[in-house]
């Protein structure tokens, strides 16, 4: 089991980041980036282990381990994902409703978006290479596992996982996070038009006209985790569990939405003062 917890940066509402990397000709972004960079503790608890017959696959034993945290510091660029996105997974993907009108930001996340912030991380992380010029393997992420029950900020987040103890990081996080507008995009560009769930569609509806061999060969369904080139990730600690391509999409679409109005509120005001985003960002950093 392994936590990520922000300890960096005391302000609540921040403006739209500036990147300075926008001037340049290799990086483009129609909004500026909505994260921040900061420091964090990654911290990694062994529970204990599984003994499996290897002839046969099957679990045994189980034997529960007491072992000291595994502690990392390091630097994590993070941004914070609108409670629409949580509206939207409630009333489009019809998952279980909460109390309320499900605008509160400290109700823990319903089943169908904390299955999206999982996998729209993991499209982050594929993203990552082409737009930051690093490996997958640089960056970690929250992987949220089914049997987990306790509360999961509403954030996408990338954390380096060569901090460099106190030395900050190699500077990463902070490419990162002026980049990523970027990031947002071509996660949602992968998770969007991934070519094999899109090519993967649910047979027709039977119909008189319809032979039974024709609807046999219809392609299957898509399945609603994604697959290996949208939403899974090899270097998941949880397997993969908990994903959701539909509610991804929305996380990416609704944190897109919400960095594009925070930046033009920030711009309205001529971009002075730190609450310049207004309403519009105070839900988004």
């Amino acid at each position: 089991m392994t936590d990520v917890s922000v300890v960096g940066g005391n302000n609540l509402h921040l403006p739209p980041r500036r990147s300075s990397l926008l001037s340049s000709s290799s990086i483009s972004s129609p909004f500026p980036s909505p994260a921040v960079a900061a420091d964090a503790l990654v911290t990694t608890r062994f529970l204990g282990y599984l003994k499996v017959w290897r002839a046969t696959n099957r679990i045994f034993d189980s034997v529960d381990l007491h072992l000291p945290d595994v502690q990392l510091r390091t630097r994590a660029a993070f941004c914070r994902v609108p409670a629409s996105a949580a509206v939207r997974c409630r009333d489009e993907l019809k998952g279980i409703k909460s109390k309320g009108e499900g605008s509160d930001n400290n109700a823990p996340p319903q089943p169908e978006l904390r299955e999206g912030l999982h996998a729209a991380c993991h499209a982050l992380l594929s993203a990552a290479p082409a737009i930051l010029g690093c490996d997958s393997s640089d960056l970690g992420t929250e992987c949220d596992s089914p049997y987990d029950s306790r509360f999961r900020p509403m954030r996408l987040l990338l954390w380096e996982k060569n901090g460099g103890g106190n030395a900050g990081g190699g500077g990463l996080a902070e490419r990162a996070a002026d980049s990523f507008g970027e990031l947002l995009l071509a996660a949602l560009d992968i998770v969007a038009h991934c070519p094999s769930c899109c090519s993967a569609a649910p047979p027709p509806p039977p119909s008189s006209c319809s032979s039974s061999s024709s609807s046999s060969l219809s392609p299957p369904p898509p399945p609603p985790e994604g697959c290996p080139e949208c939403t899974f990730w090899s270097g998941c600690s949880e397997y993969n569990a908990v994903l959701h391509r539909g509610a991804a999409r929305i996380v990416l679409e609704e944190t897109i939405r919400a960095a594009e109005a925070a930046a033009a509120a920030f711009d309205g005001v001529g971009g002075s003062g730190g609450n310049g985003a207004g309403d519009g960002g105070g839900g988004l950093f």
